[in-house]
């Protein structure tokens, strides 16, 4: 079992995510973070990513490509959004790379294989502080929209409903009038 190619491996899990209803930005991240744990562990070893396998993957790997998120000098190289950039990672990107390969060794675990990400310790980070509102900041972004027309009603209700619940841009941008359920709020 623990022959089988880890990229065959990795369609699988990405394959399972989706049957459990992740999103498919949650899926593309979980691949490109597994190709690029690929493409660095196998960059040294006779095995190209294609044969590489959970056996190759031994605890210097996983030490190796952890060191070398924290010493990367360029930001956002190959990210499909951004233009690469001078700076190290931060400590939310390192704890999300991390996060996927402990979370894709838990499904290794709970299939049957040999999890070789169970000894990833996840680091902590530092908290963030989120500046909210003040009171006058939002009395003038709701003064300036005129709820009378289509765009402005659609823009009120768009901003009272984030606003109020806290949600995501992206669940805001995909959430539709079906999704929306008055009786259990």
């Amino acid at each position: 079992m623990s022959q089988m190619k880890f990229q065959t491996l990795v369609d699988y899990y990405l394959g399972d995510m989706r049957r459990r209803g992740c999103t498919e930005d949650s899926i593309l991240t979980n691949r490109r973070t597994l190709s690029r744990f690929v493409r660095y562990v196998s960059q040294d070893s006779p095995y190209d990513g294609s044969r590489f396998t959970l056996h190759h993957i031994n605890r210097q790997a996983l030490e190796s490509y952890i060191n070398q998120l924290y010493q990367r000098k360029i930001r956002w190289r190959s990210h499909p959004n951004r233009a690469p950039q001078p700076g190290k990672l931060s400590p939310f990107t390192i704890r999300k790379e991390i996060r996927i390969l402990k979370g894709f060794g838990n499904w290794l675990n709970r299939e049957g294989f040999n999890n070789p990400f169970s000894t990833l310790v996840v680091p902590e980070v530092p908290e963030r502080l989120v500046m909210i509102l003040s009171d006058e900041e939002i009395e003038k972004i709701i003064a300036s929209i005129n709820p009378t027309t289509p765009t402005g009603s659609r823009l009120y209700a768009i901003v009272l409903f984030l606003l109020d619940s806290g949600p995501r841009i992206g669940e805001v941008a995909g959430a539709r009038l079906p999704d929306l359920n008055l009786e259990s709020r």
